[in-house]
């Protein structure tokens, strides 16, 4: 009669290591209800913006420096921080409105950015056909 204590024993710890393998199982494949609240989705964090003062003046020093003339850029005036982020800045002659490039930048880590610049090409009206008689 002194089995007895022991079988029951084993008993009640196969039947709660079964139990928490079911549970772990459906756990980590999702099945069931998601009463614990964990959401296997990364939560979104939220967008950080920086002035684009700094990448203005970048683009306005070099472009003056590689056309010998005064240069002005606009771009957006706050941009987000994301690496990866591109946006297009307009370039034009100091005094004149006509845009003559686009200077193409790109975020990188810790807010450094890269870009470059491309003319803008201005299209020429093709010459109609002379008629022949």
């Amino acid at each position: 009669m002194r089995r007895a204590p022991y079988v029951i024993a084993y008993a009640i710890a196969t039947a709660l290591i079964i139990a928490g393998l079911i549970y772990g199982i459906r756990s980590s494949w999702g099945q069931g209800d998601n009463k614990s609240g964990a959401s296997s989705t990364p939560t979104a964090r939220p967008v950080r913006y920086m002035s684009s003062d700094g990448i203005i003046e970048n683009i306005e020093r070099r472009l003056t420096q590689h056309q010998g003339q005064q240069m002005k850029a606009t771009c957006p005036k706050r941009v987000p921080t994301t690496v990866g982020t591109t946006f297009d800045c307009k370039v034009y002659f100091v005094g004149r409105t006509d845009v003559i490039a686009a200077a193409h930048v790109k975020i990188g880590v810790r807010g450094e950015f890269d870009w470059k610049s491309e003319p803008k090409v201005k299209s020429t009206p093709t010459p109609s056909p002379t008629p022949t008689s």
